[in-house]
């Protein structure tokens, strides 16, 4: 089945027979059905692409390692804990090849670096974003997207561990205590980390708030 991960674009959704929650799907992928494992990546393909797309900053890195994801996953589907939440484990799983990625590419000479690695793409963020909802107004939708422009590059300026911080829990949404168990840091950690974090995008999205709304 890994050859058929190569067209993660034209996965569907699985019958409506499939169990809801991801433990039980993986499970069943873990003794053998394809079906359930196409299901989970049909609902992560998405949210793993975004994420990693935001953690690199690259769009194009990014579906390369969400596809290297799937296969990861795929082959070490016999190894997943069912004590363990699968978004845990797959967030896990993504955010260590995206911060290998962007290790290895700060070892890279600039020359070699994509054209949006070392700075903002010339591409909106919500081109490529598949959380980003247009409103029906399009002077809101313009700044919608401004907002977006600045608050990705400032996201680009941070420590890769702060930015993936920032984004399991003001992004993905995940609770405090499942990001506590995935990185290991304590609650009362996070919380601190979160706090300067925060004050440091303020601090880096400060001369575009400043300058007041465009126009």
């Amino acid at each position: 089945m890994a050859p058929g991960l190569r067209q993660l674009s034209n996965v569907t959704q699985a019958n409506g027979r499939m169990p809801h929650d991801d433990n039980s799907l993986m499970m069943l992928a873990r003794n053998g059905s394809e079906d359930a494992f196409m299901e989970l990546v049909s609902r992560y393909k998405n949210p793993m692409v975004g994420y990693i797309y935001r953690l690199t900053g690259n769009y194009e890195t990014a579906v390369d390692l969400a596809q290297d994801l799937f296969v990861k996953v795929f082959q070490n589907v016999h190894r997943y804990d069912p004590g363990l939440k699968f978004s845990t484990w797959i967030y896990k799983i993504a955010t260590n090849l995206a911060i290998d990625e962007i290790r290895r590419r700060k070892r890279r000479p600039v020359a070699d670096l994509p054209p949006d690695a070392a700075r903002l793409s010339d591409n909106h963020p919500s081109d490529h974003d598949p959380y980003f909802v247009p409103r029906a107004n399009p002077e809101q939708q313009v700044l919608d997207r401004e907002v977006q422009r600045h608050l990705f590059a400032a996201l680009q300026g941070l420590d890769p561990e702060n930015r993936q911080l920032f984004l399991l829990k003001e992004v993905e949404q995940m609770p405090l205590e499942e990001i506590s168990r995935m990185t290991g840091l304590k609650v009362g950690t996070l919380k601190s980390r979160l706090f300067r974090i925060r004050g440091e995008l303020k601090e880096r999205l400060s001369a575009y708030l400043h300058r007041g709304m465009p126009v």
